[in-house]
């Protein structure tokens, strides 16, 4: 009975990882995104260093990429309402990821709006360095809420192997003067996913 519960759960995977491919699209968009120069941080990187940055987020498992689709897909949905910054793991311990979702704006205003998100996605992935000291690289992707007409996205990438006690100690004071993933402010969420979902009932 139990086996066969579990047959029938992996269909339900296979739905699920089908209906979760934001992070996938977000992989080939950006790639497509940063080789026509669209991109507002990703293009000061090295093509060599970008190109780190797609093996990270492509080396994740098929269940990780679900859990960051769902993450990107549920708080899309939220920042139609205000800017919403998230620290998501990774499967690999020395890799964080950042995400800033604004609410967007109208045409009119949207450049300005654009470099606020980008300047603050930076300032967000020098704190998650703060707040994960032991994570080498932190991977920031900055989008529109959804349904947003004409949205843009931006990327940033730090690799920290070489960083000094000077670059570390910028990292602590902007998380300490902005408030960034700050323990007792920082909200914290826990996500559960099931690689056999339904498997056990």
């Amino acid at each position: 009975m139990a086996a066969s519960r579990e047959a029938g759960a992996v269909p339900r995977r296979a739905r699920l990882n089908t209906a979760h491919r934001t992070w996938d699209r977000l992989i080939e968009y950006v790639t497509g995104q940063f080789l026509a120069e669209q991109l507002e941080f990703g293009n000061d990187l090295a093509m060599n260093d970008y190109e780190r940055v797609v093996r990270i987020m492509a080396s994740e498992s098929r269940l990780r990429r679900r859990f960051l689709s769902q993450a990107i897909e549920e708080r899309a949905v939220r920042a139609g309402g205000g800017w919403i910054g998230s620290l998501l793991p990774s499967e690999h311990p020395e890799v964080h990821y950042v995400l800033l979702i604004g609410p967007g704006a109208p045409q009119a205003e949207y450049a300005a709006y654009r470099v606020h998100r980008s300047r603050e996605l930076m300032l967000r992935c020098y704190a998650a360095k703060a707040a994960r000291p032991d994570a080498r690289f932190i991977v920031g992707i900055g989008l529109d809420a959804a349904g947003q007409p004409g949205s843009s996205e931006d990327l940033v990438y730090l690799d920290t192997v070489a960083w000094t006690g000077e670059d570390m100690a910028r990292a602590v004071a902007i998380r300490a003067d902005l408030v960034f993933f700050v323990e007792g402010v920082m909200v914290e969420h826990r996500h559960d996913i099931d690689e056999y979902p339904g498997a056990g009932n």
